[in-house]
């Protein structure tokens, strides 16, 4: 008979049960013995856990995701051809790395040069060893013999040789802890690598180590219960944002050439914009998520952060591709070769359209307890006003959108996320309850309450969005990157009240649930020397595109400061 576990976070389970009231029309708030009655009646239906090693974590996934469907008959706007002589091709290193941040070509330069990448991996060791505690970035260091790369013959390229890799803790590692940031894993380890790590390992990098993560990736802050806060290197008394906080706070303090993140509503460039970096969500079913501890099956996605958008344009090309265990990538366009990609435009942003959904940034509706209700912060609409004078002057046209509410695509993507979360959760919930933190066991209770009927109703209401935003890129009119602030406030400090958190979801988790590519790249800072983050978003299969206009704008901000 497992122990009663303490009871869950109610905080967390009250907010994620407005969210639920919010589109759902649930009328009351149910208690939490309410939800585990409820929850009694559901869980012995279900797969338990037999024993620590059962496969459960591996369910099948149960939900796929289109995201071109909604472009079938309306093909997005095609993008203005830079001239086909591109003299930055062999460009030298583009500016605009901070001080101190990860940075993958000096990396590979480095090994191209002959420098043994076994040696840059113990430079890095050296330096998690002395900021690690500071900043609790990483849960698992990788010891100097698994940093081994792997045997191949001298004719087999490495474009990766010479990156040290930092992985989220809910990306399998063969032979090294994976945690998931719980209790739950704490001594799990794999034996097998994750589809996008096996990808990135064959093509050369190394691993220096799982790092932090909110609980199995349950939230946006990074506050983990059981192994401690992530900290936010611009300021240690801030979150990082999450729930890749550790591969964000890794990449700003030079702990790594790059990272793995995932992303359900913003989790790679919630922290990519609360750190200071870079950070890519690709089209959903680009990148194999085999091996990596499920979320939401329909939401989920696996991308980089890294110093450059250069930089994450490499480990992007090198991970995406179809995978046979993960039947969500199969019959996908290759992605973009990896020579020119992520490099900038040699016309600048002449010809673009960019389209700024200006009703986002005053959202005050009636799914705003969705996200909390804070409103934008003057300080972050300021640095996005700057980027957008910015995109002007390199010749891109800057016009308003209409992409209904954020706040309701956001709780729609917690209908749908809470119950797909509590599905693939149950066998250990029912088994285990205790060995999950108080947070996240709030927020599978509140999936379990979710019905059929709702979860249902927001993947009918995912198909309305998506032909909506669609709209908005198709047509003679048609823009071809949509512009927002990544968060719209800065990084909250720790400990903040639960509304701050959600608050960091509303421009990012709308383009989970239309699963169009989305990146953030730093924009401005505050007088406090805070970073903030300007999102960019492109039609599905687009991360060409949007790679070159990000890095064009990259470059030109570096320019200016």
């Amino acid at each position: 008979m497992p122990a009663q576990p303490p009871p869950a976070d109610p905080t967390v389970l009250a907010a994620e049960l407005r969210t639920l009231r919010a589109l759902a029309g649930v009328d009351a708030a149910p208690a939490e013995e309410d939800l585990l009655r409820a929850a009694a009646g559901i869980l012995p239906l279900l797969p338990a856990a037999a024993a620590p090693e059962a496969r459960a974590w591996d369910l099948e996934p149960a939900v796929y995701f289109d995201p071109s469907l909604p472009f079938a008959d309306a093909p997005a706007t095609p993008w203005p051809q830079p001239p086909a002589a591109d003299a930055r091709a062999g460009a030298a290193p583009l500016p605009g790395l901070a001080a101190g941040t990860g940075d993958l070509r000096a990396d590979l330069a480095a090994a191209a040069a002959g420098a043994d990448p076994r040696d840059t991996a113990a430079a890095y060791r050296a330096r998690i060893e002395a900021r690690n505690a500071a900043l609790n970035a990483f849960l698992t260091v990788c010891p100097p013999e698994h940093a081994q790369a792997l045997p191949r013959p001298a004719q087999v390229p490495a474009p990766l040789l010479g990156a040290c890799i930092a992985v989220k803790d809910i990306i399998e590692t063969d032979g090294l802890r994976t945690t998931g940031g719980s209790a739950q894993r704490e001594g799990h380890v794999p034996s097998r690598d994750a589809g996008c790590w096996a990808r990135l390992r064959a093509a050369g990098a190394l691993c220096l180590g799982k790092t932090n993560t909110h609980e199995f990736a349950a939230g946006t802050t990074n506050e983990n219960e059981r192994f401690g806060p992530a900290r936010n290197p611009h300021d240690p008394a801030r979150i990082t944002g999450g729930s890749s906080g550790g591969s964000a706070a890794a990449v700003a303090a030079g702990l790594a050439s790059a990272a793995l993140g995932s992303d359900t509503g913003g989790s790679i460039r919630i922290p990519a914009a609360c750190c200071g970096v870079v950070g890519l969500k690709p089209t959903y079913g680009r990148v194999s998520r085999t091996g990596v501890f499920a979320l939401s099956w329909s939401l989920d996605h696996v991308g980089p952060l890294a110093g450059t958008v250069r930089d994450a344009a490499l480990l992007f090309s090198a991970m995406a591709g179809p995978e046979p265990g993960d039947p969500s990538t199969l019959r996908r366009p290759a992605p973009p070769a990896a020579p020119g990609l992520g490099l900038p435009r040699a016309d600048g942003l002449r010809g673009v359209r960019i389209g700024v959904p200006w009703s986002w940034l005053e959202e005050a509706g009636p799914a705003a307890a969705a996200t909390g209700g804070v409103p934008t912060a003057p300080v972050v609409r300021a640095a996005f006003l700057h980027a957008l004078e910015a995109c002007r002057a390199l010749g891109a046209a800057v016009v308003p959108v209409d992409l209904g509410s954020a706040d309701f695509a956001t709780a729609v993507n917690r209908l749908i996320a809470l119950p797909e979360s509590a599905a693939w959760h149950a066998p250990h919930l029912r088994s285990t309850p205790e060995r999950y933190g108080r947070q996240v066991r709030g927020r599978l209770l509140a999936g379990i309450y979710v019905s059929a009927e709702a979860y249902l109703q927001a993947q009918r209401l995912r198909g309305l969005l998506g032909r909506l935003y669609a709209a908005v890129l198709s047509g003679p009119r048609g823009v071809h990157l949509v512009a927002t602030p990544t968060l719209p406030t800065t990084p909250p400090l720790i400990g903040a009240p639960a509304a701050e958190g959600l608050a960091l979801l509303r421009f990012c988790a709308p383009f989970n649930v239309v699963g169009w590519p989305a990146l953030s790249l730093p924009c401005g800072r505050t007088p406090e020397g805070l970073p903030v983050g300007l999102q960019l978003a492109a039609a599905p299969f687009a991360e060409g595109e949007l790679l070159a206009a990000a890095a064009t704008l990259e470059e030109f901000l570096a320019q200016r400061r």
